[in-house]
């Protein structure tokens, strides 16, 4: 059995991946209100090891939370297979695009104690990940592939620093390096997208059109539903049923997410839209082979995790 939690962090990401008795794997940590989701789930687990912490890219509201689990790891003596992030991380690239000094700060605390925890064993293995990066194996029949970031959003990432006055007038955006992956078996498979550009989903989904051949039984709407990265075509060309859920991570926000286009595209095509803010949740039925657990029994709750489950 696989299960694949969106917990609720407000306006941010965090995705716990679980798999045989206590198989895990988190995708982005960020903290709420001092609380730090994903740190209690491990706690509540009484987890003894981590298969991998992955960072999709550097926004605070995806990796405010890794540093807290990084302290109980070192405490409680706990393993950590591998911690992987998309995104070079040097001086200048901290000071081009993470302006501001508290989001530069966490970010640097966090890759120092990454290093720490390497140096002492407890982290077995670090670095970049991308399109390239191996297969993680969950069991004998799933496993993880990484879709993007590519070198073609490398490459777009990097004009910005290559200018001839070097004014870096324009940041570059760390949206072009999110992380995409898909959680696969040999029958189906989960997309999670992060803040995933539309020019990355054009590439993985079009222009390459690999990787795609399976029933995608859930997905992810990238950057909490935002206009800006909605690509409906990508959503469109998948193989899927009508009525498969696609989750979407969003909490209070200024920037509209989730766009109103967004999900009346989404569900004009037949996808069933869910969201850790139930305001927005159109259908939670899932179908008849996956199973959606969503606390909605109280009528006044405005928040919640999803959590989906499905046999291998």
């Amino acid at each position: 059995m696989i299960k694949v939690t969106f917990k609720y962090v407000g306006q941010g990401d965090c995705i716990i991946i679980e798999w045989d008795e206590k198989g895990i794997g988190i995708i982005d940590s960020r903290k709420l209100d001092g609380d730090n989701p994903a740190l209690d789930h491990i706690i509540d687990r009484k987890i003894k090891k981590i298969k991998f912490l992955l960072l999709s890219h550097p926004h605070r509201d995806h990796y405010t939370g890794f540093n807290d689990i990084l302290d109980y790891c070192e405490k409680a003596n706990i393993g950590i297979e591998l911690f992987g992030y998309t995104t070079d991380i040097n001086r200048k690239y901290l000071e081009s695009v993470l302006m501001p000094y508290e989001d530069k700060n966490i970010l640097a605390n966090l890759f120092r104690k990454v290093a720490k925890l390497d140096k002492e064993g407890l982290i077995n293995k670090r670095g970049l990940i991308n399109d390239l990066t191996s297969n993680i194996k969950l069991t004998d029949n799933v496993f993880i592939r990484i879709l993007a970031p590519s070198q073609e959003e490398k490459d777009e990432f990097y004009k910005t620093f290559f200018k001839d006055d070097l004014s870096l007038k324009k940041q570059p955006s760390p949206n072009l390096l999110s992380l995409v992956t898909s959680i696969e078996s040999n029958e189906w498979q989960i997309l999670l997208t992060a803040d995933a550009v539309k020019s990355c989903l054009k590439r993985i989904g079009i222009k390459e059109l690999k990787n795609f051949d399976k029933s995608m039984v859930l997905g992810q709407v990238p950057h909490h539903g935002s206009i800006e990265n909605h690509y409906k075509e990508f959503w469109k060309r998948r193989n899927f049923e009508t009525g498969t859920p696609l989750a979407i991570s969003v909490g209070p926000n200024k920037h509209g997410h989730p766009s109103e286009t967004v999900i009346e595209e989404l569900d004009s095509l037949g996808y069933d839209i869910h969201s850790t803010n139930p305001s927005i949740v159109t259908s939670i039925d899932a179908g008849s082979d996956l199973d959606l657990i969503s606390d909605l029994n109280n009528a006044d709750i405005r928040t919640t995790d999803l959590e989906y489950q499905f046999a291998e």
